[in-house]
């Protein structure tokens, strides 16, 4: 949390979470949809700050998705594409924040090359329902470039 004045253009970073509706399937051949929460949140921060917001969104994640009993997870890493704004330098500290965030929690993660989005990295959570059927539930995007959209 930051505790004194920081000017504007300092809040460079942007947060996304998806948390996308989810069908399972229950006894009786019933399918039911879950609403999880099918919003965003946005969370402002600064660069050093990045690694740490990332983990907490990851355990808030794991939390809420526990709470329906989804325990099993796949999680992709997706990185810069070939078509994408910014400096090098920039995706690079974004994309290495989210890796070290995946890193410190413990998850392993699969690398998608080129499949984040034109503004930013972005990490894919997917569960798997009572089928074994995979859902994309999750995502955590990096919007370093916030300042030149």
């Amino acid at each position: 949390m930051c505790n004194t004045a920081q000017p504007f253009q300092s809040f460079c970073i942007w947060f996304l979470i998806h948390f996308f509706k989810m069908h399972a399937h229950k006894l009786g051949f019933v399918l039911t949809s879950i609403s999880l929460v099918q919003d965003d949140a946005h969370i402002f921060c600064l660069e050093d700050q990045i690694k740490d917001e990332i983990r907490g969104v990851l355990d808030l994640t794991e939390e809420t998705l526990s709470q329906f009993g989804f325990d099993k997870y796949e999680i992709n890493l997706s990185t810069r594409p070939e078509k994408s704004v910014g400096e090098d330098d920039i995706w690079e500290k974004a994309t290495s924040a989210l890796k070290d965030a995946l890193d410190d929690k413990g998850w392993t993660y699969q690398i998608d090359d080129g499949g984040g989005a034109f503004y930013g990295p972005k990490i894919d959570v997917k569960i798997e329902d009572a089928l074994g059927r995979k859902w994309q539930c999750s995502t955590i995007q990096a919007i370093p470039n916030l300042k030149i959209l």
